[in-house]
């Protein structure tokens, strides 16, 4: 009996994990935003640590770091999750957008060999190069650039879901007299909007001020080529 009692309690905390929560992606989808920010949070009140709950507030997380996150999490705790080959694929876009390809590849792997009957898997069927933009840089140049030399670093200082936080930070940018620059990238259905800030010469004066960004506004930048 005690076995029985112990099989009925598991079950019931196995189908505790399942909340329905296509209305409210459709919600989003729509537009509907700020009902479905209502939804989450109810959800959020009685089952925060639920992975679909986690899955919905990711969608909803305009900042893309924080989102990727939220994604590793699901990705991590809870991989037989309804959602969890879909986790994978946004992290491996996450990745992809920022340009760190061997990051990106971790995450294709991941999802091909665990969820192989994902639909999200011709998605990431896209030629991935073998190395980060940056990997083949040892050594900073810490000599004065040439004329033909200069302005060939920027800092990508942000990758957002949500446009208005981009032209936010882009604005807070140029507002204090940096050269900023807003760009989208469009991986796998979902829009990524790329905020850059200055220009250098070499790796090493952008690894300087890129210090100073995480330093003084909390912004953890990536070096990135200006080709």
């Amino acid at each position: 009996m005690r076995i029985i009692v112990l099989l009925f309690v598991i079950q019931l905390s196995v189908s505790a994990q399942v909340i329905n929560i296509v209305p409210y992606l459709k919600m989003i989808e729509f537009g509907n935003i700020n009902n479905a920010k209502g939804a989450l949070a109810e959800l959020k009140r009685s089952d925060p640590d639920n992975p679909s709950v986690l899955f919905l507030e990711a969608v909803l997380t305009e900042n893309g770091e924080t989102a990727n996150t939220i994604y590793l999490k699901i990705a991590t705790h809870y991989p037989s999750s309804e959602y969890a080959d879909a986790s994978v694929f946004r992290i491996f876009s996450y990745y992809y957008s920022l340009g760190l390809y061997n990051k990106a590849e971790e995450y294709k792997e991941l999802l091909i060999n665990k969820y192989p009957s994902s639909p999200y898997i011709k998605a990431v069927d896209r030629n991935i190069p073998d190395q980060d933009a940056f990997t083949g840089i040892s050594t900073p140049d810490y000599s004065v650039p040439s004329e033909s030399e200069r302005k060939n670093f920027t800092i990508q200082a942000g990758a957002f879901l949500n446009a208005a936080n981009a032209r936010n930070l882009y604005q807070r940018f140029i507002d204090e007299g940096f050269v900023s620059g807003l760009s989208i990238k469009e991986i796998g259905g979902s829009i990524f909007n790329i905020v850059t800030v200055g220009e250098f010469g070499n790796k090493a004066e952008a690894d300087i001020f890129r210090d100073r960004l995480e330093k003084e506004y909390a912004v953890k930048g990536r070096v990135i080529s200006r080709d």
